[in-house]
């Protein structure tokens, strides 16, 4: 599912525990603190998913950094090799041996984008 409402749906007829949007397709940010906000509203839990760049990663630790560890205590994401998910920013995603990543620091959502890899992928 992609939208608020979808979810609210989920939930009023499938009786869903877990949300798990990815901000890329549901609306970004905001949209994921709506999310949240539903979540916390019906007792459920909120787990995003981000499987395709270091962007979106960085996106949803920001958010989840933000929440209440009860309300979102997970993230979903790929371990497979790609590099649009482990090359395109600095710092790269890490996993931690504790199964931890880090929030990134930096302004912004806190990751660069390394140009040589947005070269290489670039569509003209």
């Amino acid at each position: 599912e992609t939208t608020r409402f979808g979810f609210k749906d989920l939930i009023e007829r499938g009786g869903v525990s877990v949300l798990q949007p990815d901000l890329s397709r549901c609306g970004g940010i905001t949209e994921g603190w709506k999310l949240a906000f539903l979540a916390e509203l019906y007792g459920r839990l909120l787990v995003p998913h981000a499987f395709s760049t270091g962007v979106l990663l960085a996106a949803c630790l920001q958010v989840l950094a933000a929440l209440p560890e009860k309300l979102a205590p997970f993230l979903e994401f790929a371990q497979e090799p790609s590099p649009l998910f482990a090359e395109l920013t600095e710092p790269a995603p890490l996993l931690d041996p504790d199964g931890k990543v880090s929030v990134p620091k930096g302004p912004g959502l806190g990751v660069v984008l390394r140009q040589e890899v947005v070269d290489r992928y670039l569509v003209r």
